[in-house]
């Protein structure tokens, strides 16, 4: 083993020592990753969270606290509908960032 090398036991326990001291939490990063992410649809956020080993359970809850999707689509549209852009395309542009299609109609409901 090299000088930067460590253990696989040692880092299982830097791990737990971290977690215990609650240095690492994937609630709180979830909910500072949905937040920064605003322009973002639910679906892709699901993806990213769970690819960095994020639990379903917490992207859920940290997605429950965060604004309605159908309200974060509206707010990334709203330049894009004052252009007067296509609706079609505002719809395929708000998929294309991971919003439901429910959320991405909702924009154009009264």
């Amino acid at each position: 083993m090299s000088r930067c090398e460590i253990s696989d036991k040692a880092k299982e326990f830097l791990l737990t020592e971290a977690e215990n001291m609650d240095l690492i939490n994937d609630l709180v990063y979830a909910k500072l990753f949905v937040d920064g992410h605003l322009s973002w649809g639910n679906a892709k956020i699901i993806y990213e969270l769970s690819s960095k080993g994020i639990s379903r359970e917490k992207i859920n809850e940290a997605l429950e606290e965060a604004q309605d999707e159908s309200s974060r689509a509206y707010e990334v549209s709203k330049g894009w509908v004052n252009l007067g852009l296509d609706q079609r395309k505002i719809i395929n542009r708000l998929l294309s960032r991971g919003f439901s299609l429910k959320a991405a109609r909702s924009v154009f409901e009264d």
